[in-house]
């Protein structure tokens, strides 16, 4: 049986597998106006918390781990995602309808 605290911590890789489903997400859209100024902003906000949580695992201070884990955090960037899916499945619900 293996000891629990041999396994290493995945926030970073699960991150990084967020940042990777939404850069396929944003691979599938098909490039009008709305859907690149959308995905645009999906891309900016799904792949900027893996860098802001290397910024703060190389903090020189608690409070600089605080500052820059408050930045991977971002209650605006989280606002804008559910925004962005809330008209996406507005979108293909209309596109749906006969």
């Amino acid at each position: 049986m293996e000891d629990s605290s041999s396994h290493a911590y995945d926030l970073e890789d699960r991150l990084l597998h967020f940042g990777a489903r939404i850069i396929v997400l944003n691979r599938t859209l098909n490039g009008d106006y709305a859907e690149r100024y959308i995905g645009k902003q999906l891309l900016r906000s799904g792949t900027s918390p893996l860098s802001n949580h290397g910024e703060a695992q190389a903090a020189e201070s608690n409070a600089d781990f605080i500052h820059k884990m408050k930045l991977a955090l971002n209650l605006d960037e989280t606002d804008q995602l559910i925004r962005i899916f809330v008209t996406s499945i507005s979108t293909a619900a209309k596109r749906r309808k006969p």
